[in-house]
């Protein structure tokens, strides 16, 4: 198991820990990640078929039966063939479903199956709504993620906020549903962090601002693409403190998933700063779907149309106040798949693959500018 366990950390611990000198970022060898969001992982012995499951979880065990080795094989693949070569797998949240009677078993038929695949990257995950759902997921949670993800990082994580070095970049995961949060799963749910961690945040970022590129994960989005809550919903002014702290220390990316629909959008701020969110949609259907046009315009209607949920109000009046600061906005409810994103010095190229496709979909760029500000542009066959 050791053996193991060291040869699917070599990729990560061939780029980790380069030295620096004085405050130049460090120059380290080109690499890559796979990002990816939502997986849903329900197995059909997870549930009970006495408590009759919704028709989302019964499709969701469908998904999950004939859709998720397949795509982990896929993932494997890019794995082991892209260059430059991935040095982990970042997940977004929701890499569960929840809802069951019996979580550790939920959780024990993930790893079975995601074992299996014998994937030679690190796995690490940034926890979601679906990972709380149901009476025992938090803690069943604690005692199997923490413990796998601390011996994917090759060190003990004590907490679901936490923060690692790939080469000359910084990484750092956020938890949104902490323990001591208000709200539940799907009713007036509140994405945020507590003052501890946001004093942790801070910090991490202030201790790692030198570095090449910082790249923040979470499972809310920031600015809305589909209807679904955000990041401070209710609080518009600390969402914004929020936005702001990232900017300050030039998070060169913030990847979020819970909207289930692949999206790119860049805030700009009007000072010269730029933010971009990016949304996989990793949430393979049973059928390929119809395909859609393409969302261009960030507006009320194409974001934040619904009004059937609790917090439908507070989504009009955020997309309102940011619509103008947003430069870019692209959103697809037709593609489904994963990131990978290059890392090759001042570089950061990100490539949309749909699930189980050789050829990228689109394709960004990100520069650091002079101050180390994003600089963003982009390729779309």
């Amino acid at each position: 198991m050791r053996r193991r366990t060291l040869l699917r950390l070599l990729p990560l611990l061939l780029v980790l820990f380069i030295p620096s000198c004085g405050k130049k970022p460090a120059v380290a060898e080109p690499f890559s990640f796979i990002v990816v969001d939502d997986l849903h992982y329900a197995g059909a012995a997870d549930y009970d078929s006495a408590s009759a499951p919704d028709e989302r979880t019964l499709r969701t065990i469908r998904q999950t039966g004939q859709n998720f080795i397949p795509f982990m094989n896929a993932l494997k693949e890019q794995a082991l063939s892209f260059l430059p070569k991935p040095a982990a797998i970042l997940s977004c949240g929701d890499i569960v479903h929840g809802g069951v009677s019996d979580p550790r078993a939920q959780f024990s038929s993930f790893f079975a199956a995601y074992n299996s695949v014998a994937m030679p990257v690190p796995l690490y995950n940034a926890m979601g709504n679906h990972e709380t759902a149901g009476e025992g997921m938090q803690p069943a949670y604690d005692e199997s993620f923490l413990p796998f993800m601390s011996g994917e990082a090759g060190r003990q994580l004590a907490d679901r906020n936490f923060s690692l070095d790939i080469g000359d970049s910084h990484f750092i995961l956020l938890d949104s549903q902490p323990p001591e949060r208000t709200g539940g799963d799907h009713e007036k749910r509140i994405f945020e962090l507590m003052d501890r961690q946001w004093r942790w945040l801070e910090n991490d970022l202030e201790t790692n601002k030198y570095k090449a590129h910082i790249f923040v994960f979470g499972h809310p989005t920031i600015w809305p693409v589909n209807g679904g809550d955000v990041w401070y919903v209710y609080e518009p002014q600390k969402q914004r403190e929020f936005v702001d702290l990232l900017l300050k220390y030039n998070v060169r990316i913030y990847f979020g998933g819970h909207e289930h629909v692949n999206s790119v959008v860049c805030y700009e701020n009007g000072a010269g700063r730029k933010l971009v969110q990016m949304v996989p949609d990793s949430e393979i259907p049973l059928e390929k779907e119809e395909i859609r046009p393409l969302v261009r315009d960030y507006t009320v209607e194409n974001v934040a149309a619904g009004g059937g949920s609790l917090w439908s109000a507070n989504l009009r009046e955020l997309v309102s106040s940011y619509r103008e600061r947003i430069g870019y906005c692209r959103i697809s409810h037709s593609a489904a798949g994963n990131f990978i994103v290059s890392v090759e010095g001042p570089k950061v190229t990100v490539r949309m693959f749909e699930a189980f496709s050789r050829q990228p979909l689109d394709q960004y760029e990100f520069t650091a500018g002079s101050s180390g500000e994003t600089q963003f542009s982009y390729d779309q066959p």
